[in-house]
């Protein structure tokens, strides 16, 4: 509810433990016993100060509506900033997404890196297999020595331990 509209409402707010409204108790408290208004039953004096008083307090929440409704649109205005949401995500202050949310912002960049992820491991098997076929040929399996060497060579492979896939990784 708007400031206006709460201003127009505001008579009618519930007294607690009594039978009537604001506007009622209002108009009580104000009425002098003068002539009534046509419109209302209450006097003018009544309803000129239960009117004052509506004012009053309209004047104290509507400025309070209004800081409140500036902050939210410098809120707003920072939260369209993609760097001062990184800034407050760096600080703590907002959530950081996690890695599926980030991957459902950007499907197409996710897809992108995943296919040059596949040509690299495509890359790096066939550079193992090349590392494995020259061990093969430096150590050739004539003699257990070469072969202790050549299974050593293997094993520590950089290429082939490279593709391995790490347990701890984000998918």
């Amino acid at each position: 509810m708007e400031a206006d509209e709460l201003r127009t409402s505001l008579g009618w707010v519930e007294i607690a433990g009594e039978e009537d409204n604001l506007a009622i108790m209002l108009c009580t408290v104000f009425d002098d016993g003068g002539p009534e208004d046509s419109d209302t039953g209450w006097s003018e004096a009544a309803v000129a100060g239960y009117e004052k008083t509506r004012d009053a307090i309209h004047a104290h929440y509507a400025s309070a509506l209004a800081a409140r409704d500036a902050r939210i649109a410098e809120f707003e205005r920072i939260l369209a900033d993609p760097n001062a949401v990184h800034i407050n995500m760096l600080r703590g202050t907002i959530a950081r997404p996690s890695i599926e949310q980030v991957r459902h912002l950007y499907p197409e960049e996710f897809a992108a890196l995943e296919a040059e992820r596949e040509k690299l491991r495509e890359a790096l098997a066939e550079a193992a297999d090349e590392l494995d076929a020259y061990y093969t040929a430096e150590y050739p399996t004539d003699h257990p020595h070469h072969v202790r060497k050549l299974e050593t060579a293997k094993a520590a492979n950089p290429a082939r331990a490279a593709l391995q896939e790490p347990t701890d990784a984000p998918e």
